[in-house]
């Protein structure tokens, strides 16, 4: 008879000889049968340290321990939340904070920052902020800033810049809103410190003239204004980095925008509301990036959304600087009613599907209509014979050379007088104007050497006045 049946017999010992081989990392089932049975503590141990991290089996027995263990709610609600399983860290979370771990509250204040549930963000972050825990309190305060500015408010965004310079007037953050111009340092006396004072749209500095497509770009959050510096470095490198130049990215409150589009519609905000900054706006161009929707060019304004690549940004700043888009633009739109009487872009004609006459005479002609005729060889054809007719357009087998070939960009005509027009371009490939991630072809680069402001859209104080007037 083994040990262990004859020590059955006792209750009063058997626990503790169950938990001397448990406490050892036994692997005998029977002692593992017992323990289990008997709901020993050493056994949800044992078992904590002998299977994976999230396995049911650990997963089982963290929770079991809870009640002796109150520290293992943080590792419960740790470990939910790195799986994107946020409904129960939110839960560990909770029974950390009422089991005394306040720490506990700076990580589901963020995840409820994440979620874009800003009060009970604020909320949870109230306690902390108490000066006998700098540590704590830094991090409250550096999180209860970015809400504040998502809010819009900027007294608040004031009050709590200067609880946290007076922690810590050297905090990181504190640079990135000077930087971001939502603050600036403003000197009280010789003797004291930097503290920080809320700015409003202004102390723009002037950017070098030559600059064709000049741009101050706003962001409405803080994660914002740190996105668009990032695209704006990135863009940098590209082929239209020699026409555009930026000022730093700075704040402006979303409410102040007055935006009234849904997530999947294309950005529209009220463009009055920079009649009462344009005097402090060095820039041709304003840039505007907003938490959702769709990216476009309007006049003199760029609108991106936070979801938008640097590739997107690439797209939108040829539109400022005159390209058109070579994948189809709206119903009807205004471009594609009629033949063109004038250039409007550097990369799309719009002209008659055919002409009668002489084949010189029309060449002619057509050309007229093209930004890119230098670029077309002579011995490039640009038309074919049909009947009596000529049909513009490049064949195929050119297709290697610059001529006029279809675009989509006015496939959605509806109107009985558009229905002989078609839309060119000059290259048989599609480029970065149709979809985003191909390239911006070196035929575009050069037409806009040769002439970079034929086609620069207004500035934005043309969308104020259009704004103003409607």
């Amino acid at each position: 008879m083994s040990l262990l049946l004859v020590l059955t017999a006792s209750s009063f010992f058997l626990p503790q000889f169950l938990s001397f081989f448990l406490d050892r990392d036994t692997k005998s089932s029977s002692v593992l049968s017992y323990g289990k049975a008997f709901k020993l503590e050493s056994y949800f141990h044992h078992q904590r340290r002998n299977n994976p991290i999230g396995s049911s089996i650990w997963l089982k027995s963290t929770t079991a321990l809870i009640d002796k263990k109150p520290q293992y709610t943080l590792e419960l609600a740790d470990y939910y939340l790195n799986n994107n399983l946020q409904t129960k860290a939110i839960f560990w979370y909770e029974q950390a904070i009422k089991s005394g771990f306040d720490d506990a509250r700076l990580s589901l204040s963020q995840l409820f920052f994440d979620q874009k549930n800003y009060q009970q963000t604020k909320t949870l972050l109230s306690p902390l902020v108490d000066y006998s825990h700098e540590d704590d309190a830094e991090k409250s305060l550096a999180l209860l800033i970015k809400v504040a500015l998502i809010e819009g408010d900027l007294a608040q965004v004031s009050t709590l810049v200067r609880a946290l310079e007076s922690i810590n007037f050297q905090h990181a953050l504190l640079a990135e809103l000077e930087k971001f111009q939502v603050v600036q340092p403003v000197l009280t006396n010789s003797n004291t410190s930097n503290v920080f004072a809320i700015e409003g749209i202004d102390n723009v500095r002037s950017l070098d003239k030559g600059c064709v497509a000049s741009i101050q770009f706003f962001a409405t959050n803080f994660a914002d204004l740190r996105y668009t510096q990032g695209l704006i470095e990135q863009i940098s490198s590209g082929p239209l980095s020699k026409y555009s130049c930026f000022e730093s990215v700075r704040y402006i409150p979303l409410n102040k925008l007055a935006c009234f589009h849904e997530k999947d519609e294309a950005i529209t905000c009220d463009e009055a509301i920079w009649q009462a900054y344009k005097k402090e706006i060095d820039t041709r161009f304003i840039g505007v990036m907003v938490p959702k929707g769709g990216a476009k060019v309007h006049n003199g304004i760029m609108y991106l959304d936070n979801d938008d690549t640097v590739d997107v940004f690439a797209h939108e700043l040829a539109h400022l600087l005159g390209f058109i888009d070579e994948y189809s633009l709206p119903v009807n739109h205004s471009r594609c009613s009629q033949v063109q009487e004038n250039a409007f872009a550097y990369n799309v004609a719009v002209l008659a599907k055919a002409y009668s006459g002489s084949q010189s005479a029309i060449r002619e002609k057509v050309l007229g209509h093209l930004p890119w005729r230098s670029f077309i060889k002579d011995d490039t054809p640009i038309m074919t014979k049909e009947g009596n007719k000529w049909l513009i357009g490049t064949p195929d087998s050119y297709k290697a050379e610059v001529g006029l070939f279809a675009s989509d960009t006015c496939q959605k005509i509806s109107s009985a007088e558009s229905v002989n027009l078609q839309a060119y371009k000059p290259l048989s490939k599609r480029t970065s104007l149709n979809y985003f991630e191909l390239e911006f072809p070196l035929l575009y680069q050069r037409l806009l050497e040769k002439d970079s402001e034929l086609f620069l859209m207004p500035s934005f104080h043309h969308n104020i006045d259009k704004a103003l007037t409607h």
